[in-house]
């Protein structure tokens, strides 16, 4: 027996630095709940909560916890302004110095998540905006229906995260819109945005459950004279019936319903 443990001690090797590991993912590996107990009062673990452990190493990255989630088969993945900070379209550093990294999935986020990494805020995103089967990583045999998603590399390992796509996190960034995300810091995005796929944003967009963000979307696309808003428009995208109000003493647009500020209710 005492060899069988050295051997399973061996392996922890094998489990990354930083990669944060589940009961169930060690139990599956063949470390049993006294073994595992054992390895952490050793010190050859490193238990962060009830269930979640990691071998000791560097401090965690806000990279490690969303790898970590994904390799745990969790339906999580940074989006939004996250997502588009990774391709260098939006950087989100409150004064208060801490990063605030978005989060996006329905299922309960683990409790060791929020104060896995010092100065970083994890803000979950649980509302579903699109009409779509679970994420692929998520599901036991794949799936071939893969809406919206980048493969970004990270670490010395090269791990790969699943990340929103530029279409995807924008539509992300609009669901916000006004509650959190100001008109004139989605507006501000939706100006460097203008290599959006045509292709993939109608299909987003008709996959969409809000239709405010649809309707933002075609109207940012179009003040920003987007390629792909001269091939949409409300003809092609459901928009839903009645007007919104989105700003007091704004102005109407009328071709998408929607009141915005009045600043902003001109063509640039």
């Amino acid at each position: 027996m005492g060899r069988q443990n050295d051997s399973k001690l061996n392996r922890l090797q094998d489990v990354p630095e930083g990669l944060v590991v589940n009961s169930r993912q060690l139990e599956a590996a063949g470390y049993s709940r006294q073994l595992v107990a054992k390895y952490a009062a050793a010190g050859w673990l490193q238990k962060l909560e009830r269930g979640a452990y990691r071998r000791p190493g560097p401090p965690l990255k806000w990279e490690h916890v969303a790898y970590s989630l994904q390799q745990m088969k969790l339906p999580f993945h940074a989006g939004g302004e996250t997502a588009l900070g990774l391709m260098g379209r939006a950087h989100q550093l409150p004064a208060s110095g801490h990063q605030v990294v978005h989060l996006y999935g329905a299922a309960a986020l683990p409790g060791w998540v929020a104060a896995a990494v010092p100065k970083v805020k994890f803000v979950q995103h649980a509302e579903e905006l699109f009409d779509e089967p679970p994420p692929f990583w998520v599901q036991p045999h794949g799936n071939t229906w893969i809406r919206g998603w980048e493969l970004y590399p990270w670490g010395p390992w090269e791990w790969i995260l699943h990340v929103s796509s530029q279409e995807r996190a924008w539509l992300e960034c609009l669901q916000d819109v006004p509650a959190k995300t100001g008109f004139d810091e989605a507006d501000e995005l939706a100006s460097g945005l203008r290599s959006l796929r045509p292709k993939l944003m109608e299909a987003l967009l008709k996959s969409c459950n809000s239709f405010k963000v649809r309707r933002l979307a075609l109207w940012l696309g179009e003040r920003h004279h987007h390629i792909w808003a001269t091939k949409l428009g409300p003809g092609i995208i459901d928009l839903g019936k009645g007007k919104r109000s989105l700003v007091s003493g704004g102005r109407l647009i009328k071709r998408y319903g929607i009141t915005v500020p009045k600043h902003l209710a001109e063509n640039v």
